[in-house]
């Protein structure tokens, strides 16, 4: 039996790639259950450019890809992965 054990921050990494690729986005209040902190916290920096190049919409409740960031969400996820 093969098991895989993910660091803390592959788990994280796997949470925003699920969540971004949903419509409704990546949960900000179950993301910030799930890690102690929330999403800005760990990624401020890359949060900031990506809402601002508009690839990403931000709410209260969620993280999501725009249009445009759908097109490009390989560009966008690539942020959080590196």
């Amino acid at each position: 039996v093969y098991e895989e054990h993910q660091t803390l921050r592959e788990e994280r990494i796997d949470t925003i790639i699920m969540g971004l690729r949903l419509t409704k986005g990546l949960s900000r209040k179950g993301f910030e259950q799930r890690f102690g902190s929330p999403f800005e916290h760990f990624y401020v920096k890359e949060l900031s450019t990506l809402v601002q190049d508009g690839l990403l919409e931000m709410t209260p409740d969620a993280i999501f890809l725009t249009d445009h960031g759908r097109i490009l969400s390989n560009y966008v996820l690539s942020h959080f992965v590196g």
